[in-house]
This record gives structure tokens, C-alpha cells and sequence, in this order.
């Protein structure tokens, strides 16, 4: 009888236990959630200060916003984002041109992240395997492969879209994209992987070394 009325009481303390933690939880992302509502109506406030407004039928500023807030706080299990963002700012004679220069100059913008991290990498690989590899002709190798790396990373539609007109009548568009950090990576070293081969002659083990 003892046990029982032990064992019941074990089961009352971790049932208050468990309904103590689930309305903290819930406390916290009310919490969290109003911090976020915030920031992104700080952030649209910010873009309409400076000129800039939807496309005619676009979603508001505000849940545009929201969609790249969202990929920002998306990480992996090792804690690393799993997309990477970027901006591309660009002015034209009209929309349609200015937002595919906007575009473009988003992927440049991706591109080069992807660069500085593969020749973050490569240096390191040299220096821990001890390879005897000229560091200076791999890295010249992997940035002039940048603009290579944006033309296979394709057309998507941008997260955020917004115009503005300019003093002289032009059109300036400012939009932000996500891409999927895992694809891109694999993207970039693919490019680079031929470009390494074709530059500096290396065969495929002494790319592998320097990449993976």
C-alpha cells in the first residue's frame, strides 16, 4: 500500500512538473513571438522611411519580411544556418530591369560567401594534411570561379521585393533571397572542382584533399 501511495505520488509531482514546464514553454514563445512581431514592424517601418513600398498585389512588407526572418533562424544540428541570405540593391528604368539586376547582384553576393568559406576551408586542409600545395594559385583559382558559381546557382523568386522611385524617375528594387547552404556548397565545389583541374592540373584525389 506504501508503494502505491508513493508511486501515486511520484505521478502527481512529475504531472504538476510537466504542466509547470509546457506553461513556460508556451510563456516563452508568446515571449519570443511578440519580440519577432516586433523587430519585423521596426524593419518594414525602416524600408517605408527610406522610400521604398510592396510591388502592386505583393505580399505586405511585413509578412515578406517574415519569410527571411524564418530561413534566418533555421539551423542545422550542428548548429549552423541552413540557408544563406543575401541582398541585391539595383536601379533601373524600369521594374522588371531593376529587379533583375537586384537579382543578380544578390547571387554575386552568394557566390562570394561561398568563396571565402571554400578557401577558408581549403587553407586549413592545406595546413592540417600538410599538403604541398600553393595556397596563393588555389585561392586565385576559386575567386575568379565566383562568377562561374552565380550562373549555376540558377532563377528563384526573392523573399522580399520592394521599389522605389529615384530623384532622375528611375526605378530602384531592393529584394533579399534565400539559397539552401547545403546545395549551394555543393554547387560551388563542383565548379571549382573542374576549375582545379583545368588551372592548376591537379587530378581528382589532389582536388578531393583540397575540398573535402
Amino acid at each position: 500500500m506504501k508503494k502505491f501511495t508513493l508511486l501515486l505520488t511520484v505521478l502527481f509531482m512529475a504531472s504538476i512538473s510537466f504542466q509547470t514546464m509546457a506553461q513556460s514553454n508556451r510563456e516563452d514563445a508568446k515571449k519570443e513571438m511578440k519580440k519577432e512581431k516586433r523587430e519585423i514592424k521596426q524593419q518594414a517601418k525602416k524600408w517605408r522611411k527610406k522610400g521604398y513600398s510592396e510591388a502592386p498585389g505583393a505580399q505586405s512588407m511585413e509578412k515578406q519580411i517574415y519569410e527571411v526572418y524564418i530561413r534566418n533562424m533555421e539551423f542545422d544540428k550542428n548548429g549552423k544556418p541552413i540557408y544563406l541570405v543575401s541582398t541585391g540593391i539595383f536601379t533601373g528604368e524600369t521594374e522588371s530591369a531593376a529587379k533583375v539586376a537586384a537579382l543578380e547582384t544578390a547571387k554575386r553576393d552568394v557566390a562570394s560567401k561561398l568563396g571565402s568559406e571554400i578557401i577558408g576551408n581549403v587553407k586549413t586542409n592545406i595546413r592540417n594534411k600538410q599538403l604541398k600545395k600553393d595556397a596563393v594559385s588555389v585561392t586565385e583559382v576559386i575567386t575568379k570561379s565566383e562568377a562561374l558559381i552565380q550562373q549555376e546557382l540558377g532563377t528563384f523568386e526573392p523573399l522580399t521585393e520592394f521599389y522605389k522611385e529615384t530623384d532622375n524617375g528611375n526605378i530602384q528594387c531592393a529584394l533579399q533571397i534565400a539559397y539552401d547552404k547545403k546545395e549551394a556548397l555543393e554547387i560551388a565545389k563542383n565548379v571549382i572542382r573542374k576549375q582545379l583541374e583545368q588551372k592548376l592540373n591537379l587530378d581528382e584525389k589532389e582536388v578531393s584533399d583540397l575540398l573535402d
